[in-house]
C-alpha cells in the first residue's frame, strides 16, 4: 500500500476548506437573521401617499392631537399593562 502525500494534502485542504465554508455560512446566516429581526421591529415610516384625506385636512386646518380629548388615566394604564403583558408573552415564546 503506497500513500501518495499529494493526495493526502489535497484531501486535508478540502476538508479544512469545507469546515471554513461551513463556519462562515453559519456566521453569515446568524448575522442575516439578526439584521432581519432588527428591521422587523422598526416601525415603517409613514409616507405622504399613505395619509388619508381626513388627516391632510386636519393638518391644513391646524388641528392637532393636543386639541382632541385624551383618554382617562385608568384606561391608559390598562392599555400600557396590556402592552407589557403582550411583550412578556412574546419574549417567552421566542426564548
Amino acid at each position: 500500500m503506497d500513500i501518495d502525500f499529494q493526495k493526502v494534502i489535497i484531501w486535508v485542504l478540502l476538508i479544512l476548506l469545507a469546515g471554513f465554508i461551513g463556519q462562515f455560512g453559519k456566521s453569515l446566516s446568524v448575522a442575516l437573521i439578526n439584521k432581519f429581526r432588527k428591521q422587523r421591529n422598526k416601525p415603517f415610516p409613514e409616507t405622504k401617499s399613505e395619509k388619508t384625506g381626513l388627516e391632510e385636512n386636519e393638518a391644513e386646518k391646524g388641528n392637532t392631537f393636543a386639541d382632541k380629548p385624551s383618554l382617562p388615566d385608568d384606561r391608559v394604564q390598562k392599555k400600557l399593562l396590556k402592552a407589557k403583558f403582550k411583550m412578556m408573552k412574546k419574549t417567552a415564546r421566542k426564548g
